[in-house]
């Protein structure tokens, strides 16, 4: 062989699966995004904004669920259902996080009169779902024909096996998945739309959303388009909820505090969904999977997002806190809350029971009382996605103390030895025995 010869035909920003990625930016998408939204720009914190980022995760969501049921039709040809039962499971947790988000609209007052007009958007008019109604309807019938037909089973007897069984497994999974199916298509199929929306593709950029989730993928099977859209779709509501945060700061400052507990009450309904859109990658990305992708991910983590780490947990989370604690201590507001005498609470708890024992003499205690529960459901919120967010680190790929891969000066080294470590932590786990670090 002609040593001279390179090893590798692809160039530095890529390797033999496909592309690198230089940024998180570049690695979900935002940039798109960003573009579609500077192009159609809609008032910050609206009702068309927030209508918009639902509809466009859920294509996202939807496109996602198509692309794994195509991938089902061939793993059925190759009679690997252990691979089919494992997209179904990916399958069933996209519709699941479809279930949260399609609770929105209803939640957040998109009630029949909102705009004042008989226009509706509705999901079965987006792309995304006629493509998703295609896949499945032959993906249904072919599962039908190669695996449920040959395992003569007949009525009784599925009633009678257990899960043990593969095939009653994806049958199992079959049914939680259209059950979910048939919730979030009736609630996104009515939904009431602003009277200046001149199309469902144009309002949501549909040609956007299927752009972002095809920018790049990689030749091998992976989950690695999943493990973006799970990313991009909190991306998308995330910058609502900043939007929703920074009004309320704006209205706290005011003194307006019925539209800032509004705000806020918005806020505590979209951050569920972002939680959700966290659970399948803790949950169904298995360590081996996760290597498969991550030179593909490049230098990049969940913490250089700027939306969530840096705007909203730096930034607008901290401000909230901080200019909720300046009414504690603003002495004008003491007098007229607690009299001249009256001991005055110290921090936010107390300045909630106090608000509370209040809320019956004061217009102010009444909703600094309702402000303060949503600011302790985002304060749980916020410490939830926490969690969630260490848990991939930590537990699946064998982190030990590290908290997040941002930081690490070489991030492809930095998994590679949670690899090892991740290898000899469940070997002592399993067998209550420590092996030895392999030695290069």
């Amino acid at each position: 062989m002609d040593k001279s010869l390179p090893t590798k035909l692809y160039s530095p920003n890529s390797n033999k699966y496909g592309p690198i990625a230089e940024s998180y930016e570049e690695l979900q998408g935002l940039h798109l995004l960003k573009e579609f939204k500077d192009q159609n720009n809609l008032p910050k914190a609206s009702s068309d904004s927030l209508l918009r980022a639902i509809f466009q995760a859920t294509e996202i969501a939807i496109i996602n669920i198509s692309i794994l049921m195509d991938r089902i039709s061939v793993e059925r040809l190759e009679h690997d259902l252990r691979k089919v039962i494992e997209d179904f499971h990916w399958i069933y947790s996209l519709h699941k996080l479809l279930s949260k988000i399609s609770s929105l609209p209803k939640s957040l007052g998109f009630e029949a009169d909102f705009y004042g007009s008989k226009k509706r958007i509705s999901i079965t008019k987006s792309k995304a779902f006629v493509k998703y109604l295609e896949t499945i309807k032959c993906t249904d019938e072919k599962m039908l024909s190669s695996i449920f037909l040959p395992s003569n089973f007949t009525a009784r007897e599925i009633s009678l096996t257990s899960l043990e069984n593969p095939v009653i497994q994806i049958l199992q999974l079959l049914r939680l998945c259209n059950q979910s199916a048939k919730g979030w298509e009736e609630r996104l199929s009515q939904v009431p739309a602003p009277k200046s929306m001149d199309s469902h593709n144009n309002f949501v950029g549909s040609d956007l959303i299927e752009k972002m989730v095809f920018d790049r993928d990689l030749t091998t099977k992976t989950y690695f388009t999943q493990f973006r859209a799970l990313h991009q779709i909190p991306e998308i509501l995330t910058d609502e909820v900043n939007d929703q945060i920074e009004n309320s700061i704006l209205n706290l400052r005011a003194s307006n505090y019925p539209a800032m507990h509004e705000c806020l009450r918005k806020t505590n309904l979209i951050f569920p969904c972002i939680i959700e859109s966290m659970l399948p990658i803790s949950q169904f990305l298995t360590a081996s999977e996760y290597y498969k992708i991550r030179e593909n991910l490049g230098m990049t983590s969940g913490s250089h997002s700027k939306a969530i780490h840096y705007d909203l947990f730096r930034d607008l989370y901290n401000q909230l806190g901080e200019n909720y604690l300046n009414i504690i201590d603003d002495d004008n507001f003491k007098r007229k809350l607690s009299g001249e005498g009256h001991q005055h609470p110290k921090n936010i708890s107390e300045f909630l029971q106090f608000t509370i024992t209040k809320k019956d003499e004061s217009e102010s205690a009444r909703w600094l009382s309702l402000i303060g529960q949503e600011l302790i459901n985002l304060h749980g919120f916020v410490f939830e996605w926490r969690e969630q967010h260490m848990n991939l680190p930590r537990n699946v790929i064998g982190g030990n103390s590290t908290k997040s891969l941002q930081g690490a000066a070489d991030a492809i080294k930095a998994t590679e030895n949670m690899k090892q470590k991740a290898a000899e932590r469940m070997f002592e786990k399993l067998f209550g025995v420590k092996i030895a670090t392999r030695v290069a």
